[in-house]
């Protein structure tokens, strides 16, 4: 999965629940250096490439709405 930072940079991340970070199984995003972002850390990072499996991934971490819900 790609999301573009809020500098502008694009990252490849990853989405686990295989993380220290991760609680009671809810998945993080983690990027290339092995940092965990939680809920409050992806502020300002836009999607830019995500498959319906890692959109699911990060809807059930709570990062996006699930597809049809609502606003």
């Amino acid at each position: 999965m790609l999301l573009r930072s809020p500098k502008g940079e694009v990252v490849a991340v990853r989405v686990t629940t295989e993380h220290a970070a991760s609680c009671y199984g809810r998945p993080v995003v983690v990027l290339p250096d092995g940092t965990a972002l939680g809920l409050g850390d992806v502020r300002g990072w836009a999607i830019v490439e995500a498959s319906d499996a890692e959109r699911a991934e990060l809807a059930a971490g709570g990062y996006v709405r699930p597809a049809g819900g609502a606003p």
